[in-house]
């Protein structure tokens, strides 16, 4: 067994502490051992992590992402909640319809988790006011659906120098595609390009499980490449 060096007994101590982390850092203790956890969360709390699309996916990831440790967001959507989104997309409520969905996410995020510093842009995502600011992010999860090849042009606005996540739908399928290059998926990658253009249809149990692969893409790999998306909990081996 691996010992623990002196200088993460504090910083185990500080997240063990935290009453909305400590499950999540004990989570990652169990699986990859202490040292590679404070690894993690000390990773995860300097990112600044850009989520475009703040529907049932992408406020989805960006709860997930804060109650790991993630403090700094720009949250990216021109879109209102509409009453039909709240059967699929679980942070919004009644009383939430007509508001920005950047608004009602940022202030839901902020009723949850300390510390938070969440920028809003109720702006499309190729607006050059947005690239502007999501430019400066550590990394982007995608999850627009219109158009479906908003990942690649995200990419190409920023000049290949953001990681962009892309997570939704294809053709029925449920995708995670990771920067390429940074890790591996154990989703499909169908063409995105062959997808008619549109709203994609979605329903909220998928949106949770897109939602939760994007994140265990990100958290257990820390954007290295050869990275696993799951891992053998049991057997402490990689699910490819």
């Amino acid at each position: 067994m691996r010992k623990l060096p002196i200088e993460f007994s504090g910083a185990i101590q500080q997240v063990q502490a935290d009453a909305t982390r400590n499950r999540g850092f004990a989570f990652l203790d169990a699986i990859c051992g202490p040292v590679d956890a404070v690894e993690i969360h000390e990773w995860l709390t300097t990112l600044e992590v850009a989520v475009v699309g703040c529907g049932g996916i992408g406020s989805t990831v960006a709860a997930l992402l804060a109650g790991l440790g993630v403090r700094r967001f720009v949250l990216v959507d021109p879109d209102a909640v509409e009453e039909g989104n709240l059967s699929r997309q679980l942070l919004y409520t009644l009383r939430d319809v007509g508001l920005p969905k950047v608004e009602v996410l940022s202030r839901a995020l902020e009723d949850r988790f300390r510390d938070l510093k969440v920028r809003r842009l109720a702006l499309d995502a190729l607006d050059p006011r947005a690239i502007l600011m999501i430019q400066d992010c550590s990394l982007v999860v995608c999850a627009g659906d219109d158009p479906p090849i908003l990942p690649a042009l995200l990419e190409k606005q920023l000049g290949h120098q953001v990681p962009v996540w892309a997570c939704g739908y294809a053709l029925g399928i449920s995708v995670v595609r990771p920067p390429i290059g940074r890790t591996r998926t154990a989703s499909p990658m169908p063409h995105w390009q062959g997808v008619s253009g549109g709203v994609a249809p979605s329903i909220g149990f998928q949106n949770l499980e897109i939602a939760a692969r994007c994140c265990a893409e990100i958290v257990l790999g820390r954007g290295r490449p050869g990275a696993p998306y799951g891992l053998d909990y049991r057997n402490r081996r990689t699910l490819l």
